[in-house]
């Protein structure tokens, strides 16, 4: 009996570790999903805010050459 349960107590380790395992490997990957669509999310403002940029110099070079023109 000391056997079996010897058995049963390093199956149920075994299991219980790979559940483990597969949960943290689960979470793993949705914490590094969620870092990249935070990083995307701050790359697509940062392009936004240069083409804003861009836009408002390209105006004022167009206005200045209508004033001059």
């Amino acid at each position: 009996a000391f056997e079996f349960q010897k058995s049963y107590n390093l199956l149920y380790d075994s299991v219980y570790n790979a559940d483990r395992f597969k949960q943290l490997d689960e979470f793993r990957s949705y914490f590094e999903a969620e870092q990249k669509q935070k990083e995307n999310t701050n790359l697509l403002k940062s392009n936004l805010s240069q083409e804003i940029k861009i836009q408002n110099k390209n105006y004022f070079i167009f206005l200045i050459f209508l004033l001059l023109g």
